[in-house]
């Protein structure tokens, strides 16, 4: 693999929109889910 100055700012802006968009959809289930009054949740308990 070969690593530029170049790449190091490129490959921590992909983790980063990597990482936002993670975050973006556990909100998004947690939202969803927490909608439904913890219904799912006791269920697989």
């Amino acid at each position: 693999m070969y690593k530029t100055r170049g790449q190091g700012a490129t490959e921590y802006l992909v983790i980063f929109a990597v990482v936002l968009l993670i975050v973006m959809i556990v909100v998004y289930i947690l939202n969803s889910a927490s909608s439904i009054s913890g219904q799912s949740a006791q269920s697989a308990t």
